[in-house]
């Protein structure tokens, strides 16, 4: 080997890899990538190559508006032809999906038409000649997708990166790396959930067949080898993928067919259909795929696995019944465990990234990937896309799980078979369920809850109550895209109405939890974070966001400080170890020591909230504590004999949290039910999930992380305004110079509710808001008003200037107020009343006034309603005292 160090080594010589070179090599930087075989020799190689912007996720969605854009500038020289593509749906329910997807299309200005009912659909032979219509009741045509030829387009890649200065040496295969901490006290043998600037792991040099060569970064972008790689590193977290074999047959010449027909999906058949030198290539995605081990090479033909597939083919295009079957490929793809990609560094790593898990979709990602991938290794995060891309951080699941090769195989297995399933919004997944318990589990269930899970964290918790309907997990066939004829619509009415109006018991002990500790933790915080850390007072609690240099929020949660070194985090059920990744890397580059612990498993969390919250409390805690305003206002905490007292409110009511230690959950909610029977004679009534992210917290716009704000949002243009008491105390931290210009200059976007009176209307998300008739948005989360909009339909979206090259303006007050608003929903605009302001007690006044509770009777009076939930029914009813 000719040079003997880089800035970057690249493991593998797909689509992706070679991106990733390319994109490196166009900023300056070096590289080297290296293949143990050729270049391609993965599932590139045996790709269908086709292009497909429709995906329901923004930012994979971008990744391939980038890939076609590039592609198309390489032509045919790469094999790429334009020939759009068909969104067939042969049900209503997937119609609806299929129109609530296209929303997205119109966010990216991706053009496209819609087809339906049977005068509509027939005009597709205009589109689609050989397509038999009358199997389907809607189709989208999306003009702009394509076909690439996989290989050829990746060569063409490989070509430019080699020009622009990047070596790449295929049939060189990766024997070791040279791996060191930067302490080499603590050598971490194996990722923990407690880890910390000291234990960083960082890979110096890669020991190959052709030699050795130092390195500033590695990016490991192998396929199914990724997981194994990377293992060698040791002390870093597992990547959590798994191979699964997908199959298509190339059907011969069929007369009619050009690179000009359309590639078909009808999602209902699990069936693509793509043009491939003049024939027809048939691939089916079974829903019960069968494991297969590693391998570059091909699998055996197996037809039985396509064969209901090819049906649904022949029955849509007759041609193919009398066209012979020319070819089978049968090839190994890499999936992860949740439909979506593995992008970033890799959590215990100082400088290891990876790309892998792209399910099927690899090609038509690959150009926009490598570009996403060389950002995070020279800017250490995005910085030119749009989307938010953390829903793709590695530190998205949780490392103890991810260890568990059962755990990544079934779930891999299981998204396969799920990717052209009907995505209700309630879908769950069926594997490895039960994996973590809250230890009031056995109560919830006994009280009727129905439960869903924290799909990459293993948390089972209850979505709802209602023991009349005889299951504890919902069956997919109850499900809708309808929320007045939902499951639990009723229900989580009524769970609503008792915090609102009552008091109500919450099982919050799956949000994430964790300790930041060690000298330089007060100085990280004080960077990082949008609060006010210089006194880390002790029983005060900080809602804060961590942000990046541009200000996008990276993090949103609750910090309690225990000493000037020592602090307990509340985070997301699916973001604590993301958050804890961040904060140690933040702090390497700080050069600051701090370590990090995961404590969720410790602690269980019951919430009790409602403006009787504290009559309720304090005939439990009386001898423990005082819960008036003067002794435990809002925004503090207390030590208590068994836990921790928090006073805030993710619900916008009176409330405390407890945090107490995992075992002694069950005689506290033992206790509360006992003094609540005592104070209002009826049973304490338990709340889930669905009451407080579809309708409680949206209604006071209390924001989630990876929906209401992200690494594309700042605090200023979300509305959380407290970051400026920061900017006008003159303090240091990562984002000041950037939010003090968007302060200045004025934000031209702001989180705002959205109303919809139409009682028929379900927003879904990711719904496009149109003011005065031209796009300004999109919903970032949906649900519905109880309290404040008669039980219709609410969210909470950005109204957004400068969109689709719109002149950009500054969003306040007075600018949103003065838009007439619709929502595209359902496959029309509806009338949307818009509010500046949170819809529920903007002024925050019930969850900061103690004495809220005793304007409302304690137990049923004349005239007055009171609310209970009978054992008979399980459900809470409303009833005339």
């Amino acid at each position: 080997m000719k040079k003997s160090h880089f800035g970057t080594v690249i493991v593998g010589g797909g689509i992706v890899g070679v991106s990733t070179a390319r994109h490196l090599a166009e900023r300056g930087h070096s590289v080297l990538l290296v293949d143990s075989k050729a270049l391609t020799s993965g599932s590139t190689w045996h790709a269908a190559g086709m292009l497909a912007q429709l995906k329901g996720n923004p930012i994979l969605s971008e990744f391939v508006q980038r890939s076609v854009a590039k592609y198309s500038e390489l032509g045919q020289d790469v094999g790429f032809h334009r020939t759009g593509s068909l969104a067939l749906a042969r049900t209503d329910d997937r119609w609806t999906h299929l129109r609530h997807l296209a929303a997205q299309l119109d966010e990216l200005n991706i053009p496209y038409d819609a087809y339906e009912g049977e005068d509509s659909l027939r005009r597709l032979k205009a589109v689609h000649p050989l397509l038999q219509t009358e199997h389907f009741v809607g189709a989208l045509h999306i003009h702009s997708d394509g076909i690439v030829n996989p290989a050829d387009v990746t060569m063409a890649l490989a070509n430019e990166a080699k020009s622009l200065g990047a070596t790449i040496m295929p049939h060189c295969k990766v024997l070791d790396f040279t791996v060191a901490a930067p302490d080499a006290r603590d050598p971490a043998p194996a990722f923990e959930p407690r880890y910390s600037t000291a234990s960083l792991r960082a890979v110096h040099a890669v020991k190959t067949s052709k030699g050795d060569v130092s390195c500033d970064n590695l990016v490991v972008a192998a396929g199914q080898w990724t997981r194994s790689l990377c293992s060698r590193i040791g002390g870093i977290m597992s990547i959590p993928l798994a191979p699964v074999s997908h199959q298509y047959v190339i059907f011969d010449k069929v007369p009619g067919v050009t690179n000009s027909v359309p590639v078909i999906r009808d999602y209902d058949g699990r069936i693509y259909i793509k043009p491939e030198v003049g024939g027809l290539a048939v691939g089916a995605f079974e829903d019960a795929p069968k494991r297969q081990p590693l391998s570059r090479e091909l699998y055996e033909e197996d037809l039985d696995k396509s064969l209901d597939g090819l049906e649904r083919a022949m029955e849509s295009i007759p041609q193919l019944q009398s066209t012979g079957m020319k070819a089978s490929v049968h090839g190994a793809d890499t999936h992860s465990v949740d439909h979506l990609p593995m992008i970033g560094k890799v959590p215990g790593s100082a400088n290891v990234f990876v790309a892998c898990g792209f399910n099927s979709q690899g090609i038509q990602t690959g150009y926009g990937v490598g570009q996403l991938l060389s950002e995070y290794v020279l800017d250490g995060r995005p910085v030119s896309f749009e989307s938010d891309a953390s829903c793709l951080d590695v530190s998205r699941c949780n490392p103890q799980l991810a260890e568990s090769e059962a755990w990544c195989q079934d779930r891999a297995l299981e998204g396969y078979g799920k990717m052209y399933s009907l995505h209700y919004p309630d879908l769950d997944w069926d594997t490895h369920r039960d994996a973590r318990k809250s230890s009031l589990h056995d109560q919830a269930k006994q009280l009727g809850g129905i439960f869903g899970s924290v799909p990459l964290h293993g948390w089972e918790r209850p979505l709802w109550f209602d023991p009349t309907l005889g299951y504890s997990r919902e069956p997919t066939e109850s499900m809708t895209f309808d929320n007045r004829n939902s499951a639990w619509y009723h229900s989580v009415a009524s769970e609503h109405k008792t915090c609102r109006e009552h008091v109500i018991a919450l099982d919050m002990s799956s949000f994430g939890k964790f300790e930041l500790s060690g000298p330089g933790a007060q100085t990280l915080l004080q960077w990082v974070a949008t609060a006010d850390f210089s006194g880390a007072e002790k029983g005060k609690v900080h809602y804060t966001q961590f942000v990046n240099e541009a200000g996008g929020i990276e993090s949103d949660l609750t910090v309690l400080p225990v000493s000037n070194e020592s602090f307990y985090c509340i985070s997301g059920a699916a973001a604590a170890h993301r958050d804890m990744a961040f904060l140690v890397g933040r702090a390497a580059q700080l050069g600051v020591d701090v370590a990090v612990k995961d404590v969720t498993d410790a602690y269980s969390v019951l919430a009790v909230m409602g403006p009787r919250s504290k009559a309720l409390l304090s005939a439990v805690l009386k001898d423990l504590v005082s819960l008036e305003d003067a002794d435990f206002p809002f925004g503090t905490w207390k030590e208590l004999g068994f836990g921790r007292a928090l006073r805030v409110s993710y619900v916008g009511e009176l409330g405390w949290e407890l945090h107490v230690p995992y075992g002694t959950a069950p005689a506290v909610l033992r206790s509360l039910q006992a003094a609540h029977a005592a104070l209002f004679d009826e049973p304490l009534a338990l709340g889930g999930y669905h009451a407080i992210m579809k309708s409680l917290r949206l209604e006071k716009r209390f924001v989630h992380h990876g929906h209401d704000v992200g690494s594309t949002d700042t605090p200023l243009e979300a509305g959380l305004l407290f970051v400026n008491a920061k900017l006008r105390a003159d303090t240091p931290f990562i984002a000041r110079s950037s939010l003090l210009r968007q302060k200045d200059e004025g934000v031209s976007k702001r989180l705002v509710s959205f109303s919809v009176d139409d009682p028929t209307v379900t927003l879904l998300g990711h719904e496009v808001i149109y003011r005065n008739g031209v796009l300004c948005g999109y919903i970032r989360s949906p649900g519905i008003g109880f309290t404040t909009n008669n039980g219709n339909a609410i969210g909470v979206g950005y109204v957004q200037t400068g969109v689709h090259g719109s002149a950009r303006e500054v969003v306040n007050k007075k600018y949103v107020e003065a838009g007439e608003y619709e929502i595209a929903a359902g496959g029309r605009r509806v009338p949307a009343r818009v509010s500046f302001s949170p819809l529920y007690d903007p002024k925050n006044e019930r969850m900061r006034d103690a004495a809220v509770g005793e304007t409302v009777p304690l137990a049923p009076q004349p005239g007055k309603f009171a609310f209970a939930r009978p054992q008979s029914s399980g459900k809470l009813e409303a009833r005339k005292a």
